[in-house]
């Protein structure tokens, strides 16, 4: 009988996790983000200075953190469309000069008044780094999801980048990502409204099984 009880208590949660992903959504954007650390304007700006760093962040950077405020655009180009602004930090955490990393931590900051907050590890030299999404505003309260980050274009004398980022959202409702859009968010709850949780009944329906073949 225990062995039927734990069987049937494991095909339930397989059951009850098949609905809880079947409650979500995903949308997804891709949009280009501008890193300048040259010119009189750059939009990457070193506020700390490591003790080995080479002055661009590459190389042997360990203890070097810039402050961005990077802009986020449609297509690769510096002219094209605007969607949006990166803001936040990044900090180089790795000692390896050949496996430079940062921790970066930026709210993606749409027309809207909206964010995306993503925060973690990227080592900027591989070919496409997966960072997670923590948390949103706005039109994105509670976002969860990822960013899929490929290197477009990179100077190394100047340490100028442009980035590909493929931002990726799960919520449990039908909205859909679209950053140039001006709307002003709603004040009051957040816009992605709540699906019910047939997830959360389907567990209660397990446990009265569970305890009628006790």
């Amino acid at each position: 009988m225990a062995s039927l009880q734990s069987n049937l208590l494991l095909l339930l949660l397989g059951a009850a996790a098949a609905a809880a992903a079947a409650d979500e959504t995903t949308t997804s954007v891709r949009f280009y983000m501008h890193d300048t650390m040259s010119g009189s304007s750059p939009s990457a700006m070193r506020v700390v200075q490591g003790p080995n760093s080479t002055g661009l962040g590459f190389g042997n950077g360990f203890g070097d953190v810039y402050v961005v405020d990077d802009p986020l655009t449609e297509g690769p180009a510096a002219d094209s469309a605007l969607v949006g602004r990166a803001q936040g930090f990044y900090a180089f955490a790795s000692q390896r000069a050949d496996a430079a990393a940062q921790l970066l931590c930026l709210n993606l900051v749409f027309p809207n008044g909206s964010t995306v907050a993503v925060m973690g590890h990227d080592p900027i030299y591989a070919p496409q780094r997966e960072l997670p999404v923590v948390g949103g505003t706005g039109a994105f309260r509670l976002a969860l999801g990822y960013v899929l980050v490929r290197t477009h274009t990179r100077n190394t004398s100047s340490g100028d980048a442009v980035s590909e980022w493929q931002l990726h959202l799960a919520a449990n409702s039908s909205a859909q990502i679209d950053p140039s859009s001006t709307s002003t968010p709603s004040s009051g709850p957040s816009s992605r409204t709540a699906a019910p949780f047939p997830s959360f009944h389907f567990s209660l329906f397990c446990i009265l099984i569970l305890h009628i073949i006790k």
